[in-house]
Formats: C-alpha cells, sequence, structure tokens
C-alpha cells in the first residue's frame, strides 16, 4: 500500500519538488557492397572453345598419384578466405548547447571535435537528447523559447533521427491530465520509456509508457513524489529519486534519496540514507554500480555544490567521485567503467562537458567549461565504422 501524505503536506512536497527537478537540472540548465537495382548487369560469358585434339607427340599425362618432383620451391599458399575485421565503432556525444544563440542539441567526437549542429528552431529550446537503444531516434524535450528549457509545465516530448531529419511530437504538455512532465529514459530494448509525471494531486508520479510515449502505467510507489527515473540494465528494475515513506516531520526537498524498485512496483529498496539531496541515478551497463548527483554544499550561490557519487547497486559503500567545488550533474554511462557529465565552475564563464572513469580522480574534459558556452546534458552514442 503506498504512503498517502495529507493534502497538505502532498501539496508542499509537490512545490517544492518542483523546485527540486528544476534545481536539480541545475543542473539541467546554469543559465538559465551489394549492388542496386538499376546497375547495369554484367554481359553474358561467351561458350569455351572446344578442346583441342590430342597432340600424340605430347608426353602423356602425369600420375596424379606419383608424387610431385622436388625442385626446391615452396607450394603456394592457399588462398585467404577470411572477411576483413568489420570497422570498429566511432563515439560521439549528443548535447544541448547555447553556442549557435539558442539552445539547441549537437553532437562531437570522442576527442571533443567536429561539432554537428542537429537541431535550429528559435522558436525553441531543444535539450535532454536520448540516443534510443537501436542507434537510428533520440528523444528530446522542447520547450518554447520565451520560457525556461526545465519549465517542466510547458515542456514536450519529441523524437528524431540521430541525424536531426524526421522531428515530430510524441507528448504535448498537458497530455493524459498531466501537469508536468521530464526525465524520459529509453528502456534497454527501445520497447519502452520510463518517465515522471504530475498529476492533478501535485505529486509526481513514475510511469512506464509505449516506445512512443502512450499508453502511460503508474509505477506505484511506497516513497512520496518520485522522479529521475532511469532503467536498470536489464530493464526489470527502475532507479529513481524520491522522498523516503518513512520520512518524519514536514518533507523538503533535501529529503531526497536513491531507490530502486521493480517494473511491475514490487522489491522497492533504498539505496542512500545520509539525509543529502541525492537526484538523477543511472546504473552501470554491467548492473553492478548506480551513479548519481548529490548536492554536497547547499545553497552556496543559490545552486549548491554538487558532486557525482556511486555505489554498489545494493547501496554499500557510497563513495564520492568527484571535489564537489563546481556543480556535476547528469552521469550518463559509456560502459561499465566510465560515464560522460557536465560541469559547470563557479568562476568559469560557461559549462562544459567531461569524462571520468571509475578509480580515477581527474575527469577528462571533452569541452572544457572555460569556453564561454553552456553545453550541458551529453549522453553517449556509438557510430557505426566507416
Amino acid at each position: 500500500m503506498n504512503a498517502a501524505p495529507t493534502r497538505g503536506r502532498r501539496r508542499l512536497l509537490a512545490a517544492l519538488t518542483v523546485l527540486a527537478i528544476a534545481t536539480a537540472s541545475c543542473a539541467a540548465l546554469i543559465e538559465e557492397g551489394a549492388g542496386s537495382i538499376g546497375d547495369a548487369a554484367d554481359p553474358p560469358a561467351e561458350d569455351p572453345p572446344a578442346p583441342a585434339p590430342e597432340d600424340p607427340a605430347e608426353p602423356p599425362a602425369e600420375d596424379p598419384a606419383d608424387p610431385a618432383p622436388d625442385n626446391g620451391s615452396e607450394p603456394p599458399p592457399p588462398p585467404d578466405t577470411q572477411q576483413p575485421p568489420a570497422p570498429a565503432e566511432q563515439l560521439r556525444f549528443i548535447f544541448s548547447s547555447t553556442r549557435s544563440g539558442n539552445l539547441e542539441l549537437w553532437s562531437i567526437d570522442e576527442n571533443g571535435a567536429d561539432p554537428v549542429q542537429l537541431t535550429s528552431d528559435p522558436a525553441y529550446q531543444s535539450w535532454w537528447a536520448r540516443v534510443a537503444p537501436d542507434g537510428e531516434r533520440l528523444l528530446l524535450y522542447r520547450t518554447p523559447a520565451a520560457f525556461r528549457a526545465n519549465d517542466y509545465q510547458r515542456t514536450e516530448l519529441w523524437v528524431m533521427n540521430v541525424d536531426g531529419t524526421g522531428l515530430r511530437r510524441l507528448r504535448a504538455a498537458g497530455q493524459d491530465g498531466w501537469l508536468s512532465q521530464g526525465h524520459a529514459e529509453w528502456s534497454p530494448d527501445g520497447r519502452r520509456m520510463v518517465m515522471a509525471g504530475m498529476l492533478p494531486d501535485m505529486s509526481w508520479h513514475l510511469f512506464v509508457t509505449d516506445h512512443e510515449g502512450a499508453n502511460p502505467v503508474e509505477v506505484q510507489t511506497d516513497s512520496l513524489s518520485p522522479i529521475d527515473p532511469s532503467w536498470s540494465s536489464d530493464g526489470t528494475e527502475i532507479v529513481f529519486s524520491a522522498v523516503p515513506p518513512d520520512d518524519t516531520g514536514l518533507p523538503v526537498i533535501y529529503d531526497y534519496e536513491i531507490h530502486v524498485i521493480g517494473v511491475d512496483g514490487t522489491g522497492e529498496r533504498r539505496i542512500t540514507y545520509d539525509g543529502l539531496r541525492d537526484h538523477d541515478p543511472y546504473m552501470s551497463p554491467d548492473g553492478e554500480t548506480i551513479v548519481w548527483i548529490t548536492e554536497v554544499v547547499p545553497f552556496y550561490v543559490l545552486l549548491g555544490k554538487w558532486a557525482l557519487r556511486a555505489a554498489p547497486s545494493d547501496g554499500t559503500g557510497v563513495s564520492q567521485l568527484t571535489s564537489g567545488e563546481s556543480v556535476d550533474s547528469v552521469p550518463q554511462w559509456i560502459d561499465e567503467t566510465s560515464f560522460v557529465f557536465f560541469r559547470w565552475e563557479f568562476n568559469a564563464p560557461g559549462a562544459g562537458l567531461y569524462t571520468l572513469r571509475l578509480g580515477e580522480a581527474q575527469p577528462i574534459p571533452l569541452i572544457d567549461a572555460a569556453e564561454p558556452t553552456h553545453d550541458e546534458n551529453p549522453t553517449p552514442f556509438a557510430v557505426p565504422g566507416s
């Protein structure tokens, strides 16, 4: 049975969680071969010439059973029938950026070079790219340009091809009676999505939809006002942030902790117990580790200082991965041991993209925060080699 706070308690929590999900995204915005048909056919081969009669003066053919004469040369090697190896995949990152003036989606290669703009529409801000497991499509949110990108009441869910073509809307603002929506993520098989939606009870809820963002089914949690959902590596569980059900006193945004629950709403368990504000959890591809963001210094210049932290999937041994002297946000796994995230430093003009490997202390910049653009919410994208 779900915990049911009083209407006043739930309304206060909802108002605070609107602030939580907006600020946590700081988090989201600081500044805001084979021939084809039509190919010419090869001409038909000519009939081979008739064999000439044997010349009786020629010596008789050798008996195949006789050993070949040893003339001191090696026999020719057998023909190489192995296929050449397939080209290695190339890693790129898709992210939102203000480098063209408006907030649009861009991609860069794994060295931070070769920027390519994917969206261009001054009427909207485009952000929160999530590439589908098939590598052909990506989700994104779009918000009218007159409003903040992470204005979850007005934002809409769209989909397009990874090259920027085929843009179409999946979920309009207010669809299914939701007052707000956000944090959509593909399931590992690409057949479903998980996302957060605010209902008229003024509380956030978790929903699983089909691959078009339709037919939402709520995932019932015991914890309060759950947000920031993502999938386990095998697609059987959802990782999220919420106020624990046994929270005592008046719930506030700083009560948010990391939880895991089965897609069917069973087996809910809590990961963090530290009283710090935790958001945006993501499980590694091997299912062994969860990484998330934590506000380690609340209220610092209003934004707070945010660090990346990690723990085994059972919640034991929580460790801090980054210094906590900046705003580090929204990690996305590249492989089992490394991820990409964005960082805003308080003395830097912009927000940059960085990668970090577990066990290493120093992130590697893709785009340094010292550059005067806001580059945020990166997600990895494997491009087939050429």
